[in-house]
């Protein structure tokens, strides 16, 4: 457990928790507990959190491994000053709070709102000074009141062991001076005038019979907060977040991942001239069908992709979001319709590097500036371009394909998804590094050239794994060699170009949502995308097809882009000469 000075004297204690990719900057959940104030209790909700987002779970002071401050009174407001202290100190600027204690969590989001992304709350309110939970307390004992309040909860189906955690490893160990104090503190007189400036989207889970307060006056606490909503869940617990943890933390998750970003999106707007019309129309999006442009043929790899989100993103959103596809061009022809569309987040682009960072730098007429005219949204996956040929081919392996390609020099052909893209890119610096002449011949997308080579029109493409894997499986095509560093779990038995015979050969490709410029509602869309792109069956279907899923945020794709962008232009003599 990690530890951490506040003020002079004072300590809090803190487990801090991430399961993602190391290199990624993920957002921040801060919990914090009711009256046994102890991370512990919070532990069954990290399995859940912990792979989407930071979470750091903390004793408040006087709990726990936490130190007790001389003269503590445990105020809500004392409480939630020592918590934004405790953020201060973890240079956590902005979180989402998830807490059973109504009072610190409401003072935290209403006195710094804007450090709260979301706020999530658990149980029932107290009714203030002299509340049945602080007189039981006071009046029973820590012990013999957790017991109650656990038997109350789960009735018969409450084992020894349940009661026992809890009765004695968790609560029979709280401060009981800091557990009476933290109970007594009150909403009615303390919070009720500062409900309004929670700006934060909150949810409030609480139950039918919390023994403190009836669900209406929830509901009243909640109608005063700007954005509330309230579930009400069967049962009688006011700490059902340590009793029911996976149910609480399922709503926790889909409000966060769903909601939160409104909260975000209007606090960023704080002072922004244009407030009125942005708000407005993310307020109202979408509020017609949506179109996601694909500028390729069905049954490429951002064709698939597309298809695969769109029901995900209309069940998130609530309009129909419609694949169309306006290939040609190597990407170019519908990117440029994506570009000169409104922008009002109703017309979205789903393409490859091909037409952004790639067609720039091969002298071809563009009719949009691809590092001004468009807001990324979300790099969803990379890919790896794989080499296959028709079964027809008299060539096994890499080296064979080779041998074959130098003996009959300009005679051989391969497919593209066009003129530039990174598939034709990937052939070309193919036959550079091997020393053959093997013919390019663009298809307007992935799907042309595919069927091209399934029809043995050409002998072979090269294509991201994702549109190629279903062929391969059923014997239509026949896999040479994967452009990526090293071998697809996907085609563990099909070896990289780069042990084949060409060391140093890499080939990968990226696929990625973009919207027209100045669209206000990107992190509405990205955070749907990222919604749709946490579903087992999307994340079981992409991967199963070769795709590393990205799903990155909006500012890093603008970052990703700006350096494939350079990184083209470097090679602009090779793309000249394969134009």
């Amino acid at each position: 457990m990690h530890k951490v000075e506040i003020r002079p004297g004072v300590w809090i204690a803190y487990e801090d928790d991430w399961f993602g990719k190391p290199w990624s900057v993920p957002e921040t959940v801060v919990m914090v507990h009711g009256n046994s104030e102890s991370s512990r209790a919070w532990v069954s909700w990290v399995t859940h959190l912990a792979d989407e987002y930071r979470v750091v779970r903390l004793d408040l002071p006087g709990f726990g491994a936490s130190t007790e401050p001389p003269g503590y009174g445990w105020s809500a407001g004392e409480l939630a000053a020592d918590v934004a202290r405790f953020l201060d100190v973890l240079k956590i600027q902005t979180c989402h709070l998830i807490g059973a204690k109504y009072g610190v969590c409401m003072q935290l989001a209403s006195e710094y709102p804007h450090r709260v992304n979301s706020l999530c709350l658990f149980g029932s309110p107290v009714r203030g000074s002299g509340s049945a939970n602080a007189d039981s307390i006071r009046t029973k004992g820590v012990r013999q009141w957790a017991a109650e309040t656990m038997r109350a909860r789960l009735g018969s189906s409450a084992s020894a062991a349940q009661i026992r955690w809890w009765t004695e490893e968790l609560m029979g160990k709280a401060n009981p001076r800091a557990a009476w104090g933290a109970s007594s503190a009150r909403i009615d007189m303390e919070l009720e005038d500062k409900l309004s400036r929670i700006t934060a989207p909150t949810l409030i889970v609480t139950t039918k019979e919390s023994g403190l307060q009836s669900v209406e006056a929830v509901e009243r606490y909640a109608a005063r907060i700007p954005s509330a909503r309230v579930i009400v869940l069967p049962g009688d617990s006011f700490h059902i977040a340590a009793v029911e943890p996976e149910v609480c933390a399922q709503h926790a998750l889909r409000f966060i991942t769903r909601r939160a970003f409104v909260g975000r999106f209007c606090s960023g707007l704080a002072g922004v001239g244009a407030m009125l019309p942005i708000a407005t129309a993310r307020a109202t999006y979408p509020d017609r069908p949506v179109r996601i442009v694909v500028p390729f043929l069905p049954g490429g790899g951002a064709d698939l992709i597309a298809r695969l989100l769109s029901p995900h993103l209309q069940q998130a959103l609530g309009q129909p979001f419609v694949v169309e596809n306006r290939a040609g061009a190597a990407g170019r022809i519908g990117t440029a319709v994506v570009a000169k569309s409104d922008p009002d987040g109703h017309v979205l682009l789903m393409t490859t590097e091909s037409s952004l960072v790639i067609a720039p730098h091969i002298g071809v007429p563009l009719n949009y500036e691809p590092l001004k005219d468009f807001a990324p949204i979300s790099l969803l996956t990379r890919n790896t371009v794989i080499l296959v040929v028709h079964p027809s081919v008299p060539a096994n392996t890499l080296n064979d394909y080779i041998a074959l390609a130098r003996g009959k020099p300009g005679q051989l052909f391969f497919a593209s998804s066009g003129v530039g893209g990174p598939n034709h890119l990937a052939g070309e610096i193919f036959n550079r590094m091997a020393g053959v002449d093997i013919v390019h011949v663009p298809f307007p997308g992935t799907g042309g050239a595919i069927q091209a080579v399934v029809g043995n029109q050409v002998g072979a493409m090269w294509g991201f794994m994702a549109g190629l894997i279903p062929h391969i499986r059923s014997g239509a095509v026949r896999a040479l060699a994967v452009g990526g560093k090293e071998r697809s779990p996907a085609l563990p038995d099909v070896p990289t170009v780069a042990e084949s015979g060409l060391p140093g050969y890499e080939a990968t490709s990226w696929i990625g949502l973009l919207a027209p410029a100045s669209t206000p509602v990107v992190e509405i869309v990205w955070e749907a995308v990222k919604y749709a792109l946490q579903d087992a069956a999307v994340r079981d279907i992409l991967l199963r097809d070769g795709s590393e899923i990205v799903a990155s945020r909006p500012e890093d794709f603008r970052e990703v882009i700006a350096n494939d962008y350079a990184k083209y232009g470097k090679m602009a003599d090779l793309l000249m000469s394969a134009k």
